[in-house]
This record gives structure tokens, sequence and C-alpha cells, in this order.
């Protein structure tokens, strides 16, 4: 405990270095945040770690991963050694509005992987942001391989614990591959700002929702039968508003395509991030005013 107390003052903008480890203890690489000087390095150990084949190909792109170093919704941290030898890197995209964070882009140079100590590196890479951002970010949260069951470890010992599966999620060397969804909740998350109305499930919901309500003591759901919900919707309201949905799609310069559904006159809206290579849509966002638009979208 005295540690993780210890870790909370660590400044990542000017770095930390761990003491020297006695004999035969692995090195702990030292960390701090990235600069623009590092945006390079950082996409070097994605070709290197994935040989090329990295799905998300902004990370193998110095100008995006520079964009998310200078914004400060984003940051990176590396993992250096002695010899100024940058081995590592993990970043995360700050979601102030939802007072969320998503940790991504944990990587590894293959030649350093199992042989320092990033258990203790870990554990203050996670503990000084959270507790730098305690008041501001609420809920963190992160996807771990299936086929890494250290990354696995690791994230369950920095504070995430594993909330879902996600089979074939990615495709990582050409191959499909299943992934955990990780999160770690402050608190007021689950108290202060935890709307009192009882949860409305549907019944295929339920036991997803009962793995969270014994980990989390939550409160007993209402359950709601989707064939009354289906009846009870106004058809001819979907039908006015189907006239009047619009849709764009942006895309980018690796092919991917943000694609959004909107409703003319209205600021109800649903957008979403489709990864053509790898043939999934995520980062999914949404605001109705009605059970018909959802519906609709």
């Amino acid at each position: 405990m005295s540690k993780i107390v210890d870790y909370k003052e660590i400044d990542l903008e000017r770095g930390h270095d761990f003491a020297h480890p006695v004999r035969n203890e692995k090195v702990i690489p030292s960390l701090k945040f990235a600069t623009e000087e590092d945006a390079e390095e950082i996409t070097k150990i994605f070709k290197e770690v994935y040989d090329g084949t990295y799905p998300y190909k902004k990370m193998e792109s110095v100008s995006e991963v520079l964009s998310m170093i200078r914004d400060p919704n984003y940051y990176w941290i590396i993992f250096k050694l002695k010899t100024d030898i940058t081995i590592g890197c993990i970043g995360a995209h700050l979601e102030f509005e939802g007072k969320r964070a998503n940790l991504f882009g944990f990587a590894f140079r293959k030649e350093y992987q199992h042989k320092v100590n990033m258990n203790t590196a870990s554990i203050a890479y996670m503990v000084a942001p959270v507790n730098k951002l305690r008041d501001q970010i609420l809920i963190w949260y992160g996807e771990a391989r299936s086929s890494f069951s250290s990354i696995q470890y690791l994230t369950n010992s920095v504070g995430l614990r594993p909330i879902a599966f996600l089979p074939n999620k990615d495709i990582f060397f050409h191959h499909p591959e299943s992934e955990f969804l990780f999160v770690m909740y402050n608190k007021n998350a689950l108290l202060k700002y935890r709307d009192s109305k009882k949860p409305e499930l549907i019944s295929p919901a339920i036991f997803c929702y009962f793995y969270a309500f014994k980990k989390y003591n939550l409160e007993l759901p209402t359950i709601k039968n989707y064939a009354n919900i289906e009846s009870e919707l106004n058809n001819s309201e979907i039908a006015n508003k189907r006239a009047q949905l619009l849709r764009r799609v942006e895309r980018d310069e690796f092919g991917n395509e943000l694609i959004s559904f909107s409703i003319k006159g209205t600021d109800s809206h649903l957008q979403f991030q489709y990864y053509k290579n790898i043939k999934i849509a995520e980062k999914t966002i949404f605001k109705v005013s009605t059970t018909e638009e959802l519906q609709l979208f």
C-alpha cells in the first residue's frame, strides 16, 4: 500500500526513475509522458512488435501520433531504460465529457518482453494519472488480447477488472483474435452519479448484467419483455422520421470510415467508426429523444 501512495506523487511530466534493482532482480523501466520528440519512436515500436500488421494504422503514422501527443484529450507514456532506449509505450484517450478514459496501444519491444519488471512500472503508470485526474475521470477501461495472459495479468494488477469477453474482436498478425474488456470505476461513478432509477433490461441482457451485479453490488433490474416494447412503438412516427434520415460518411487516409446518421431538424444522431481492414464497427455514440428514433437508427 505504501508503494501505491508513493506512486500517486510521481510527476510523469518530468519522468520517474526507479531504484536500481538488487542482484538477480529485473530492471524496472523508467516512465514519463511522451513529448513530440518521442512520436517517431512510438510508431517504430508498433511496426517492430507487429511486423507492420497492426490493424490500427494510426499507430504507425508519425503525424497521427504527434497529433495525439499535442491533443490535451490524449496522452502517451513511454518506458525507457537507463541507456535511454525506449522499450515500450501506452496511450490514453481522455473523454472528459463522459468522465472516462480509454487505455490503448500497450506495446513492448520483443527483445525486452519478460526481461524487465513491468509489474511495478504498470502500477505506477496507472496510479499517477488516476490520482491526478481523480475528479475528472471516473471510469478507466481498455482491451487486453486473449492470446497474452501476461497482458491480462498486468491489466488486472493495476486495478482494472475483466467485465466482458469480445469474441474475434480484432485481427492481429492476419488472424482473428478475441479480447477482454477491462474496467476500473471510481466509487463516485457507482454511487454519486449513478441514476437511482432501476435499470430496465431485456431478457438476453440478464446474464451480462448479473456478472456486474455481483462484482459491484448493483441493484436488481426490471425485466422488460422485448415483444411488448416492439408492440408499443409508433410505426407512423418511425416512417415519418425515416424520410428525414440523413447519412454521412467521412473517410480518412487509412480507409477508416466515420459513419453518422441524423434526423433532419432534430439533435438526434448515431455515429460509429468503421475499420474496413478488420471489418469491425466501434466507438458508437448516439442521442435520441424517443424509442422510435433508436429503432430507426
